[in-house]
């Protein structure tokens, strides 16, 4: 979907941030996610502090990482809860400036150095719970720092894109 349509799609739940309760079982400081729509759902959990993130070797040890596909993955490999299609996964952690830490566990993949959707849709829940504001985001993944331009008017979000080149982190 492209223009208004998919504009008007993008938080999936235009009132509040959600509790999804497969996650909080795993991690009570994952209690707080916003779903994301761009061109396929997203759940960004925020979290307060860079350590609460998971990094990429946890997420691969077999206790979490089929937790956490239970989670993405559509049946029969997953539960499909909450979405039956199986949904990314994604956390963040504030930054100074327009700055946002994230990880990733992707529907059907697993754990994922850097992702743009993904990056996009951080990039999407931060803007949305008052963590960076528009313009660039940047958004720190294992993989590099993915560049983000968020483009709004008063409180509507008019456009996301990825834009410049990923850079790896240093």
């Amino acid at each position: 979907m492209v223009g208004a349509e998919a504009v008007a799609q993008v938080f999936l739940d235009e009132t509040q941030l959600s509790h999804v309760s497969e996650l909080a079982a795993i991690n009570p400081g994952w209690a707080t996610s916003q779903f994301v729509r761009v061109g396929n759902p997203h759940c960004v959990t925020l979290v307060e502090r860079v350590s609460a993130l998971p990094d990429n070797t946890q997420m691969q040890q077999p206790g979490l990482f089929e937790a956490l596909r239970a989670i993405a993955f559509a049946p029969p490999a997953g539960g499909g809860r909450p979405c039956v299609a199986g949904v990314n996964l994604q956390w963040a952690a504030r930054q100074p400036g327009n700055r946002v830490i994230a990880r990733v566990f992707e529907r059907g993949e697993g754990p994922t150095a850097s992702s743009g959707t993904s990056a996009s849709a951080v990039a999407c829940a931060a803007w949305r719970v008052g963590w960076v504001e528009c313009g660039e985001v940047d958004v720190v993944m294992p993989g590099g720092i993915a560049p983000v331009r968020l483009h709004t008017h008063g409180t509507t979000l008019l456009s996301v894109s990825l834009f410049g080149v990923a850079q790896p982190q240093a």
